[in-house]
C-alpha cells in the first residue's frame, strides 16, 4: 500500500513538472536571429545623414508569405512601432505614401534605381525610405508547427541613394508538444510580429545614437586638434617674436 502511494505521488510530481515545462516554454520562440549593422563603413558614413530630425517613409513591404494581406499588417506594426519610438523628425502616413507611389506608377517600391528614390523623396518631402521583404508570415507546415514570422528591412537616404542601414530577423514559436496536445496554440503570427518589430526598431534606435555619439566625438576630437595646432601657432609667434 505504501509502495502503490508512493508511486502515484511519483507519478503526479513527473507528470506536473512536465506540463510546467511545457507551458514555460509557451509564448516564446526557439530559434531567432537577429543581424543588424551599418553597411557602409562608420568613416564613410555622413553622420548628418544619421540625425533622428528627419522625415521618413516606410514604402509597402514585399509579401513572400503565403498570406495575401500579411505586408499590410506588418507594415501598420512597423509604422505604428517608429512612431512609439520617436526616432524620427516625422513620418509619412502610409495612405500618402501609397497614393503618390500610384501617381508615379511604382508597383514594385522594394526594387527602385537611385532615379525613382529620388522621385519618391521629392514627391513626400522625405529624407530616407524603409524598404522591407517579409519572408514568412503565419503557421509552418504540420500541425505540431508554431507561428513563424522573417522580416528584412533597409534603409536608404533620398539624396544619394545609399543603403545606410539594414536588418534581418526571424522568429519561430514553440512549443510543437504543447501544440500536440492542445495545451496552447504558442503565439500568434501578429505577436511574433509584435516582436521582431520592436527589435528591429530598437536596433536601429540605437544605431542612430551610435553614429551621433560619433559624430559628437569627432567633433571633440576635432576641437582638441584644432586647439593643440592653434596653441602651436601661438607658441611659435612668441619664438618668432624673440628672434
Amino acid at each position: 500500500m505504501g509502495n502503490s502511494k508512493r508511486s502515484k505521488i511519483a507519478f503526479f510530481l513527473i507528470t506536473s513538472a512536465a506540463i510546467l515545462l511545457i507551458l514555460n516554454g509557451c509564448g516564446t520562440a526557439n530559434r531567432t536571429s537577429f543581424f543588424t549593422k551599418p553597411v557602409i563603413a562608420p568613416g564613410l558614413v555622413t553622420y548628418r545623414s544619421w540625425s533622428p530630425n528627419k522625415k521618413v517613409c516606410v514604402l509597402p513591404f514585399e509579401n513572400l508569405s503565403k498570406d495575401t494581406d500579411a505586408d499590410i499588417k506588418v507594415r501598420e506594426v512597423f509604422v505604428t512601432e517608429l512612431f512609439r519610438a520617436q526616432i524620427f523628425n516625422d513620418i509619412v502616413d502610409v495612405v500618402e505614401a501609397n497614393a503618390a507611389l500610384m501617381s508615379l506608377r511604382i508597383r514594385k517600391p522594394n526594387s527602385l534605381d537611385k532615379e525613382t528614390i529620388k522621385a519618391i523623396g521629392e514627391r513626400l518631402e522625405v529624407d530616407y525610405l524603409i524598404l522591407g521583404v517579409l519572408s514568412e508570415y503565419g503557421y509552418g507546415k504540420g500541425k505540431e508547427s508554431g507561428a513563424e514570422v522573417g522580416l528584412s528591412v533597409r534603409m536608404i537616404e533620398v539624396e544619394n541613394g545609399n543603403i545606410l542601414w539594414t536588418a534581418n530577423n526571424f522568429k519561430m514559436g514553440t512549443n510543437s508538444l504543447s501544440r500536440i496536445l492542445g495545451i496552447s496554440q504558442g503565439p500568434s503570427p501578429m505577436e511574433l510580429t509584435r516582436q521582431v518589430v520592436e527589435e528591429i526598431v530598437t536596433a536601429l534606435y540605437q544605431e542612430i545614437a551610435h553614429q551621433q555619439q560619433m559624430k559628437e566625438r569627432g567633433q571633440k576630437e576635432k576641437g582638441g586638434i584644432m586647439g593643440v595646432l592653434k596653441g602651436s601657432e601661438k607658441e611659435a609667434d612668441r619664438i618668432e617674436y624673440r628672434r
